[in-house]
């Protein structure tokens, strides 16, 4: 399985399904993203809305709060090494750096689908604007 995450992919949807069984597209249905992986075992993750904001300074250090609120909140990206568990379908992301602080150092335990040049990832049950929530994402091989 790890021979065959290698590579580039392309984001082709990311949805959420909270408990109720309700369907939503948090960075709308056409959201844009790149996962990688490489054969020394390093990855990284980037995905978010298309239609984010931008700042009006067009300086990224002089956003307003609201500015910075919606470029973070419509936005996901980590880096770190991987490791495969093909017994019980995951890739586990050792997170370095990212984003969203509270992952880095953590281990982000991924269930992972692959069908021909289609990566499917589902993230087990976590918080998600407030509820607790499944997170899919399926990939295009780039």
């Amino acid at each position: 399985m790890k021979a065959q995450l290698l590579g580039a992919w392309d984001l082709v949807s990311f949805s959420v399904t909270d408990s109720t069984g309700k369907v939503s597209y948090p960075f709308g249905a056409d959201a844009v993203g790149v996962l990688m992986y490489d054969a020394s075992g390093r990855m990284a993750a980037q995905l978010g809305r298309r239609d984010r904001p931008r700042f009006k300074s067009r300086d990224q250090q002089k956003g307003t709060d609201e500015e910075v609120r919606m470029a973070v909140q419509g936005y996901v990206a980590y880096f770190g090494a991987f490791e495969v568990n093909e017994d019980a379908g995951i890739a586990i992301h050792k997170v370095k750096g990212g984003l969203f602080p509270n992952w880095n150092g953590t281990d982000q335990v991924r269930h992972v689908k692959l069908e021909g040049d289609r990566l499917t990832i589902e993230v087990s049950p976590t918080r998600w604007g407030g509820a607790r929530a499944v997170a899919r994402l399926v990939w295009q091989r780039a």
